[in-house]
């Protein structure tokens, strides 16, 4: 690719990059106060966990309505036991508040989801 090639496409990757923080990419910044919960996520104990109790640390976007949209996993704990796939689907029917002093649509906000099947000890 010719130098000159690469410089007219500069401006189109810069606007990509302008785009994509907008638009709530990961290095964009997180709700950082506390939030009302309208309805709470209900996971379900993954089928093919072996640990106990599980907790994923997630970031979702505030969607019109309080709902939950864009979900992605920070943290799993155990890992690929499906505790990250069932808490991004429990958010799903989760909602929030959206009020004046609260997380408006287009935010971005962390949850964390616990799972316990009820034997040995729950979760910390």
């Amino acid at each position: 690719m010719s130098t000159l090639r690469v410089l007219q496409m500069l401006p189109l990757a810069i606007a990509l990059l302008v785009a994509c923080q907008a638009s709530g990419a990961p290095d964009t910044e997180v709700w950082s106060k506390p939030y009302e919960i309208v309805q709470r996520p209900r996971p379900t104990f993954p089928d093919q966990a072996r640990a106990n109790s599980g907790r994923v640390d997630l970031i979702c976007v505030v969607a019109a309505g309080g709902r939950m949209t864009g979900c992605q996993i920070v943290s799993e704990q155990p890992e690929r036991q499906g505790f990250g796939q069932a808490a991004v689907a429990s958010m799903r029917q989760a909602r929030i508040a959206v009020d004046p002093n609260g997380p408006q649509p287009g935010a971005r906000i962390r949850s964390t989801i616990s799972f316990w099947n009820g034997q040995g000890q729950p979760p910390s």
